[in-house]
């Protein structure tokens, strides 16, 4: 009777997640197609993180090769 029972719980939680995992991709789905291109980085995002990052070092008083 325990076997039947353990089954049958077994098969409602993966139904249960199945039916969750299914909605939710069909609602992200629907959200896919919007994104405004504002906030997507461009190249000048790219190059101010490069630029800023280049200059880490010096701004925290030392770097690779001496303070």
């Amino acid at each position: 009777m325990f076997l039947i029972i353990f089954g049958v719980v077994l098969v409602a939680l993966i139904v249960v997640v199945s039916v969750y995992l299914i909605w939710r991709d069909r609602h992200t789905g629907d959200f896919q197609g919007h994104l405004d291109p504002r906030d997507q980085p461009g190249g000048a995002h790219s190059d101010a993180i490069s630029k800023s990052l280049s200059t880490a070092p010096s701004r925290m008083g030392g770097g690779a090769f001496g303070p």
